[in-house]
């Protein structure tokens, strides 16, 4: 029995669409699982960082792009946003900051 082209793009249409719902989905997870890891907010995005490049080196080299290097410029660019995301998130106790209070040691719970 052979599938229709019609019904052939729907299956592959509603596919990419519950994809992109799942994906979303595990994305909106990411700040509860921060709160609930024993790490500080800079190591939590430290480490979404870092444990995601093996999957964009794979996905790099399945798409037939280099994995490694890229243009002065575009690193320039992409690093200036990171750093400026960082600075511009509001810190625990609501107030903006550097990130370098997040990485002192915490008084919660110590006697």
């Amino acid at each position: 029995m052979e599938i229709g082209e019609g019904l052939k793009a729907r299956l592959v249409g509603l596919a990419l669409v519950g994809s992109l719902l799942a994906g979303n989905m595990a994305l909106a997870t990411g700040p509860w699982l921060v709160i609930l890891a024993d790490t500080g907010p800079v190591s939590a995005w430290f480490w979404r960082l870092f444990l995601a490049l093996p999957f964009l080196v794979v996905l790099a080299r399945v798409n037939g792009q280099r994995a490694g290097g890229m243009p002065r410029k575009t690193l320039i660019l992409v690093g200036s946003a990171l750093v400026l995301s960082r600075i511009a998130a509001p810190s625990p106790n609501g107030s903006t900051s550097n990130g370098a209070d997040d990485m002192m040691p915490s008084s919660k719970g110590a006697n």
